[in-house]
């Protein structure tokens, strides 16, 4: 024994392991909850980089289809490359693309569901999302597309640019809809994503019978709407008129949401409701922003309280 070092008896060593088994545990805690939020959040601190983490995906896309054969519509200049992010997530994204997930031919049940990120329109999880919505939906038959659309600083009107990139991957869901077996194509956003799908939902374009690109032949109205924590990016719900024969829409939010406030989804079922369009708001006390991430998130029963509402719809008959 070396003199001046203090004793440890069994009590003392029990205590001192104990306190760094919570300590880190705490740690950890921390860390993961730090990287979840990231992925929606639009008031999230990105996290530091002796962090970043690799996302590997569980399922992988049958089809990766870009939306536009040159530049996106409206595209400025050279916006740079996309940048890599953490856990999946990329940002400045210029070429829009969508990531196709097919159940077994034996299992469509005829619904596509396309699945929007968010990200503050600043960077997106496209991969993740579109992967854990598949891990979810694509075993009970349904088709599971996830949209990249572009993001800022690349795109100078991002409300314009995403609707537009939305719209397109609505058309080419569509074209491809015998070929995978689809009758009904719907969309489904989180935070910002689900401010694209009020933006997409509330100015729907019929299609161009004499339109050059066939795409633009067919129509961009979802049939129907599902907006998860939805964002209101600075805007207000007069923004988003909801026009006669707007699709059915649900809102999933928590009550305690933080970055997406619950009186957004609200207002956004008022205005349905004044439209005369259905429309059904599911609440949950506490989950905060990210409490509908697939394939986590702490609304563990969002799936399926999404599922058993599609099946009222009229889009959902049959199911």
């Amino acid at each position: 024994m070396f003199f001046g070092a203090p004793v440890m008896n069994d009590s003392n060593v029990l205590f001192s392991l104990r306190a760094c088994l919570a300590a880190a545990i705490v740690a950890a805690t921390i860390s993961m909850s730090t990287t979840s939020a990231l992925a929606d959040d639009p008031n999230a601190p990105a996290a530091p980089a002796a962090k970043k983490q690799e996302w590997k995906p569980k399922v992988k896309p049958d089809e990766t289809i870009r939306l536009w054969d040159g530049p996106a519509p409206g595209l400025e200049g050279d916006p740079g490359p996309e940048v890599p992010g953490e856990g999946g997530r990329v940002k400045n994204v210029s070429v829009p693309s969508i990531d196709v997930y097919l159940p077994l031919k034996e299992k469509r049940n005829g619904v596509a569901l396309i699945v929007c990120s968010g990200g503050a329109y600043a960077q997106i999880a496209s991969g993740p999302r579109g992967a854990g919505s598949a891990e979810i939906f694509v075993p009970q038959g349904y088709t599971v597309i996830s949209l990249k659309y572009r993001l800022k600083p690349a795109s100078k009107n991002i409300q314009r640019d995403t609707l537009a990139d939305a719209s397109r991957a609505i058309r080419i869901v569509r074209s491809r809809a015998e070929e995978w077996g689809l009758k009904t194509v719907g969309i489904l956003g989180w935070s910002a994503g689900g401010n694209l799908v009020l933006n997409l939902a509330t100015h729907p374009q019929p299609g161009q019978a004499d339109a050059a690109d066939p795409l633009d032949r067919l129509p961009t109205r979802p049939d129907f709407a599902v907006m998860a924590c939805p964002w209101p990016a600075g805007k207000k719900i007069t923004d988003y008129p909801v026009p006669a024969g707007a699709p059915p829409a649900l809102l999933l939010h928590a009550r305690d949401d933080a970055s997406a406030p619950f009186s957004f989804s609200e207002e956004i079922e008022a205005a349905w409701k004044k439209s005369g369009a259905p429309v059904r708001l599911e609440a949950w006390d506490k989950g905060g922003h990210n409490a509908f991430s697939p394939p986590g998130g702490t609304a563990k029963d969002w799936p399926e309280r999404f599922l058993a509402w599609l099946k009222t719809t009229d889009a959902g008959k049959g199911l």
